[in-house]
């Protein structure tokens, strides 16, 4: 039960979806701190006639299944949307149950197990962002993890790092991948086609062919590696099995494609393994990929969500904390809500904005 004097961060939960229903008020002040404002806005809750609550100011059982509901269904199209997942987004189901918590339960009730691991890059405002949603949750039902990709990782590292993300999820739980940019572009007969970065700074990128390996530093796994793109062309990864048998430098180079490409496929066996619902990607536009997205789902072996719109991280408003949203959504409005502070932007979502890969 929360009141006047509380602290911690059950109340930063609190704040957080006072501050989402009323988005034309002054915000409060989202500091863990139940203070004279924050009883104010509970008593407002309490008083919104649909709620039908005693207007006490205090946060008990009643009033925190009424946030609750709010948070599951603040719109018809965020339901309808949540409505289609069938793999990550559902696990993130253990967010909405720990907010029935915020009551402050314990009653001898034991812990759910760790679902949600957010995989993620020491950038700023993103890390900050992650670094939030793992207290507060954490300490609410113990219901994240946080793991961190550093920006020279390999191949092996990276997938390693991935790995070990999904084992800390466990049996239907979910990676958040947070780790850089995504990108969606047309190629040849391929329409759609893409590429995410699974390490920082694009040390380590998924993509759809080895062409920027050649130029670049990046290492690169392309999910089409050992796919005849047409019925007379050889695939990838037949020439390089063939370049590989010379002493060269282009043989080395071919050895090591067929080496991490080999590591991306067996971390796929590892996901699939581990039991997770699927990897939920904080990345921008890479859900517009949809022939490359669908090849990644192919090799990586588990549910992938992905975005269609550019992700954002900022403080919101300057100098407050700092929250997930999806591009040119102004505050108030579609994803760019208090509540993702501590959540991924799931709420507000239009139809397309986030598509499941099953």
């Amino acid at each position: 039960m929360l009141r006047y004097g509380s602290r911690g961060s059950k109340v930063v939960v609190c704040q957080s979806i006072l501050n989402s229903v009323f988005d034309a008020a002054p915000p409060l002040v989202v500091d863990g701190v139940f203070g004279a404002l924050t009883h104010r806005r509970v008593q407002a809750f309490q008083g919104i006639s649909p709620n039908r609550l005693a207007a006490d100011g205090i946060v008990g059982p009643m009033t925190a299944a009424k946030m609750m509901r709010f948070l599951d269904a603040p719109d018809l199209q965020t339901s309808r949307v949540m409505a289609e997942a069938r793999g990550p987004v559902t696990a993130l189901s253990g967010f909405y149950q720990g907010v029935g918590n915020i009551a402050g339960g314990g009653g001898g009730a034991t812990k759910p197990k760790p679902r949600i691991v957010i995989l993620c890059a020491n950038e700023p405002d993103y890390f900050a962002w992650a670094k939030r949603v793992h207290s507060v949750w954490k300490q609410i039902g113990d219901l994240t993890r946080l793991h961190m990709m550093n920006p020279i990782e390999t191949v092996d590292s990276a997938c390693r790092k991935m790995e070990r993300a999904a084992a800390a999820a466990g049996p239907g739980g979910t990676v958040i991948l947070s780790v850089g940019h995504g990108a969606c572009r047309l190629q040849g007969n391929l329409t759609n086609v893409g590429g995410f970065d699974m390490a920082p700074k694009g040390c380590v990128v998924i993509g759809a062919n080895e062409d920027h390996r050649l130029r670049t530093k990046t290492a690169q796994v392309s999910v089409f590696y050992d796919v005849k793109l047409t019925k007379f062309s050889v695939t990838m990864k037949k020439q390089d099995e063939t370049l590989a048998q010379g002493s060269d430098a282009k043989a080395a180079a071919a050895r090591e494609r067929l080496r991490d490409f080999q590591r991306f496929i067996d971390m796929g066996k590892a996901l699939e393994k581990s039991g997770i619902a699927g990897i939920f990607m904080l990345t921008c536009r890479v859900g517009l990929a949809s022939d490359f997205m669908r090849m990644t789902r192919k090799k990586m072996r588990v549910p992938l969500s992905a975005y269609t719109r550019s992700v954002a991280c900022s403080q919101v408003p300057a100098g407050g904390l700092e929250r997930t949203y999806l591009m040119n959504d102004q505050p108030g409005r579609g994803t760019n809500r208090p509540m993702h502070a501590i959540l991924p932007p799931v709420l507000g979502l239009k139809a397309r904005d986030l598509v499941h890969f099953q």
